[in-house]
């Protein structure tokens, strides 16, 4: 089949309205980050800016990708996938967690427990307003950046499967989105003073790879999600099954 190179050009150029939008966007941000800074009294880092790095590439990328045409029963059985996908990079990316009950707490009554919903606000933007739970069963620290990173990667995991393609499996990449929570399931197969020096290593720079790891495979997914969508016009079953 011949590659039209033309109508894909003219796709991936932005319209002057778009661009307009992000360059309001970008601007309303950075003022929002100098602003918390000079408030704080604190020096502008990189850690500032990852949370919108995030929020921005997930915003794009939810307006543009679109999942392919599939029957009924297959949208059902991908959303339950992408459900199981989406709690998995939250428990690895530290979002969820085990609560009192898996914790060794057996020296602490269980009334004097802190239990209950939490609101942080004196993080930096795009980590706060970060929504906590504590409870006896679970735990979870929702901060915006990650929780609609984390649903951006399973609604494009959700169109992969529906795309019915071996590319679905980039999104397992997404796990390891939050390299600094997830990296103790790697250092604990490790052993020796090598496992200490990686994994101080990694810890000093987990912002750093956790968004170069978010935003690489944000952007193959959405990529083979154009592909698909690009050559499926139509799916005659789609209402009837």
């Amino acid at each position: 089949m011949e590659i039209d190179w033309s109508q894909r050009l003219e796709r991936a150029i932005p319209e002057p309205s778009s661009i307009v939008l992000w360059a309001a966007i970008v601007l309303v941000e950075t003022l929002i980050v100098l602003s918390y800074v000079e408030f704080v009294n604190a020096q502008l880092l990189p850690l500032h800016v990852y949370p919108f790095v995030w929020l921005n590439l997930s915003a794009w990328v939810l307006w543009h990708a679109s999942p392919p045409p599939a029957p009924r029963r297959t949208k059902w059985a991908a959303r339950g996938l992408a459900g199981v996908y989406f709690l998995v990079i939250a428990y690895f990316g530290g979002m969820l967690q085990t609560g009192y009950a898996f914790s060794n707490t057996s020296e602490v009554p269980t009334d004097q427990l802190v239990t209950g919903l939490g609101l942080l606000i004196e993080l930096p933007p795009g980590y706060s307003p970060a929504l906590t739970y504590s409870g006896y069963y679970v735990t979870s620290t929702v901060m915006p950046y990650m929780l609609v990173g984390f649903l951006a990667l399973s609604y494009l995991v959700y169109a992969a499967i529906l795309s019915a393609r071996a590319s679905a499996t980039a999104g397992l990449i997404g796990i390891f989105s939050c390299v600094g929570c997830s990296f103790p399931l790697v250092a604990a197969l490790l052993s020796g003073g090598a496992a200490s020096t990686v994994a101080a290593f990694v810890y000093s720079r987990a912002y750093t790879l956790s968004t170069i790891v978010f935003a690489l495979t944000l952007l193959v997914l959405y990529w083979q999600n154009q592909r698909a969508t690009s050559g499926d016009a139509t799916c005659e079953t789609c209402q009837t099954e």
